[in-house]
């Protein structure tokens, strides 16, 4: 009997084990209850069995007639077709195929295939197709959802996760081929130029194991990089000369950058309308004119450059005149704060934005290098005035604007000092690795 085993069982366990016994009766599909007195003997005891069925949850049963659904990825190759993509993935399911030529979101899939793109999706072991998910370049994605028996299409945009990427490098011949070894994207290596070109002349200055390092924005899905954001903070440390700058987000603008002292760059002169080049004619009182060959003035510097090389303002303003103007070719003139302004000539064209009357950012391209008018060849001549006067665009820098506002100093301070920090952490670990 069950009975009689189990207390034969009992009798010869230790202590400890009764708990085992205990915790393993309910596994024998019955319940049985019982109780021993002491020095009661079990021998005549009647002993009556009980059943009883257990019921188990449905959701614990495996059935076998479900179908299996798996996810997979594959990455669009060169060649592909929709209906070979699919094939990839394991589906084989004609209505997809349908839905996906003759719904009007679905099959922007057709004009998305670019080699390299990752497309995710879930089939069953049948072939059906039960979701599709693709980016769709920039930050749209593609999605196709079976709900019921029913597809349905999505064009939404990415929900990205924003991450603040530190880097740092050395320069050993040039500032992209320094960035490009850091793996620093082009935008910030570009916008690093900009910001340091009213303190730096990276035609000139430029020295073998200057420092830089830097602190930008950069906008993910899930492990794939989907666009850069803006730069935060550098550094640049050029012939020995730390210069610093950091983004500053007051509740008023989208932010300026400004020095660790508070002090703005934004109204600051470039020393130069291209980001490469050299100063072929500079300022002059008297220089041989290369068309005539008698002896002038030279009121500005001349920039030779490939022709169709985009040509920056050094500064915003507002354009006072764009067009023809004898010797000068085509020239564009700027008007800037207080009483500066300056002069872009021998331009080949102009861009779109350039009209009298519109406004330019510090940076902004606003036309081409050409050699219209009386130039031997492509350059820019660029000329900086005070009150209409030609200054030595070379020799004249103009007075940093305004700072930070008073009342946003201490918050200017908390966003600052961190962010510095954190580059000189950086800048440092990089001088140990090169120069060990």
């Amino acid at each position: 009997m069950i009975a009689q085993n189990i207390a034969s069982l009992v009798s010869k366990l230790r202590p400890r084990s009764w708990f085992s016994v205990l915790f393993a009766l309910p596994l024998f599909g019955m319940v049985a209850a019982f109780g021993i007195a002491p020095n009661t003997r079990i021998e005549n005891i009647a002993v009556e069995v009980v059943e009883q069925d257990l019921t188990v949850p449905n959701a614990l049963i495996s059935d076998e007639e479900s179908v299996a659904v798996y996810s997979r990825q594959e990455i669009v190759r060169r060649g592909d077709t929709v209906s070979s993509l699919l094939s990839r993935l394991g589906a084989d399911d004609s209505g997809a195929v349908d839905f996906l030529k003759s719904d009007a979101t679905a099959k922007l899939i057709y004009k998305s295939l670019a080699p390299g793109r990752v497309v995710e999706a879930r089939i069953n072991d049948e072939g059906a197709l039960l979701s599709l998910r693709m980016r769709m370049g920039g930050e749209s994605v593609l999605k196709i959802m079976k709900i019921g028996d029913e597809l349905l299409s999505l064009e939404e945009t990415l929900p990205l996760d924003k991450r603040i990427i530190f880097k740092s490098g050395l320069i050993r011949s040039s500032l992209f081929a320094a960035t490009d070894s850091a793996d620093v994207p082009d935008a910030i290596a570009t916008q690093l130029l900009k910001l340091f070109g009213t303190e730096i002349d990276f035609h000139h200055d430029l020295q073998k194991n200057d420092q830089f390092a830097v602190a930008y924005e950069a906008f993910y899905d899930g492990a794939d990089i989907i666009k850069i954001g803006r730069l935060l903070a550098a550094e640049f440390v050029n012939r020995g000369e730390s210069h610093r700058l950091v983004l500053f987000e007051d509740n008023v603008g989208e932010g300026e950058y400004y020095t660790p002292e508070g002090k703005s760059l934004k109204r600051a002169f470039m020393r130069s309308p291209l980001e490469f080049s050299r100063v072929s004619s500079g300022f002059s009182n008297a220089r041989q004119h290369p068309v005539f060959g008698d002896w002038r003035a030279h009121r500005g510097a001349d920039f030779p450059a490939p022709h169709g090389t985009p040509i920056l303002a050094t500064c915003e303003g507002v354009v006072e005149f764009a067009g023809g103007q004898n010797g000068y070719g085509n020239v564009v003139e700027l008007k800037h704060y207080n009483q500066f302004s300056t002069l872009y000539a021998h331009m080949s064209s102009f861009t779109v934005a350039v009209r009298k009357g519109a406004q330019i950012k510090q940076g902004q391209v606003i036309g081409y290098v050409g050699s219209t008018g009386w130039a031997t060849g492509p350059h820019v001549h660029y000329e900086f005035k005070i009150a209409g006067v030609p200054q030595d665009p070379q020799g004249k820098l103009v007075p940093i604007a305004m700072p930070v506002v008073p009342g946003f100093k201490a918050i200017f301070e908390l966003t600052a000092k961190p962010m510095f920090a954190k580059l000189d952490m950086m800048r440092e670990t990089a001088s140990a690795v090169n120069f060990e």
